[in-house]
C-alpha cells in the first residue's frame, strides 16, 4: 500500500460513540467524505488501501486518528501533534507499513483512550 495515497483527513482525532457489538469502517485513506468512517473513496485509488474493521465489547466513546499516521490505527496516538511542527509538505504523507498491523485488545484500546484524554487536556 502506497503511503502517498493516504491524507490527512482532519488535524485531530474524531471523538466517536461506538457501540457494542455494531461493525464500523474505519477509513484509512483519508479521502472518505463521511470521516472518520469509510464511504468507498479508497476505491478510486489503485494502491489497495482498504477501511480497517472495528467492533467493541462495550459502547464508549473512541478518539479516532484524523490525520491517518496513528502507530495505533485506527486510535489516535497524538500523532497530529507533529504535523505542524513538519510542515505543509509533510501533512500529505501517512505511517503507511510503519502504522499498526492487527487488532487492539479491549484493554489496550482503553488505555490508548485514556492517554489521549489525558493529552487533549493538556
Amino acid at each position: 500500500m502506497a503511503s502517498a495515497d493516504k491524507i490527512v483527513a482532519r488535524e485531530g482525532p474524531f471523538e466517536v460513540t461506538l457501540e457494542a457489538g455494531k461493525d464500523y469502517y474505519y477509513c484509512t485513506c483519508g479521502r472518505s467524505k463521511k470521516q472518520p468512517f469509510c464511504d468507498g473513496s479508497h476505491k478510486a485509488l489503485s494502491s489497495g488501501i482498504k477501511p480497517k474493521k472495528i467492533t467493541v465489547e462495550e459502547t464508549r466513546t473512541a478518539y479516532l486518528c484524523g490525520c491517518k499516521q496513528t502507530k495505533s490505527e485506527p486510535f489516535c496516538d497524538g500523532s497530529h501533534a507533529s504535523l505542524k511542527k513538519e510542515g505543509a509538505a509533510k501533512k500529505k504523507d501517512a505511517c503507511g507499513a510503519s502504522c499498526v498491523k492487527g487488532t487492539l485488545g479491549l484493554l489496550a484500546i482503553g488505555a490508548i483512550a485514556f492517554i489521549v484524554m489525558k493529552h487533549i487536556k493538556n
